[in-house]
């Protein structure tokens, strides 16, 4: 692996790894150096569990995976804690959207919301024909 030497003090104690997701392919890097990937930390939430989820996807989360043609939307809070997310557009079956969920979104949520004890992904990433390129 060849890493950029203005980039070897972001990427030490980094490894890599086999995804944590068996059915997805490749290797990832677990950097321990990464920012926050989704949730910027000055935004300000307010309101019941469900809206503060989706006033972090609206302003944060889905601006970010917009420039990728996908979005992610709540579908339903669970016992106070376990928050449901379908991911759509580009998201819905991309190979990297388990990744997204994990190391993206779902730490974004839980970061932000620290009353939230799980995030499911609700997609059915084999619906449709390649909805990647749909």
């Amino acid at each position: 692996m060849i890493i950029p030497a203005d980039s070897v003090d972001d990427m030490r104690g980094s490894t890599l790894d086999l995804p944590s997701n068996p059915m997805q392919g490749g290797l990832v890097i677990r950097n321990p150096n990464r920012p926050p990937v989704l949730a910027p930390e000055d935004i300000e939430l307010s309101g019941t569990l469900a809206e503060k989820v989706q006033q972090l996807l609206d302003l944060s989360i889905n601006p970010a995976l917009a420039a990728h043609g996908g979005f992610a939307n709540l579908v339903k809070v669970e016992d106070d804690s376990i928050v449901h997310v379908f991911m759509g557009g580009g998201c819905q079956g991309c190979s990297m959207s388990a990744m997204t969920l994990s190391e993206g979104i779902k730490t974004s949520i839980m970061d932000a919301i620290p009353e939230v004890t799980e995030v499911i992904d609700a997609t059915d990433h084999t619906a449709g024909e390649n909805p990647f390129y749909s």
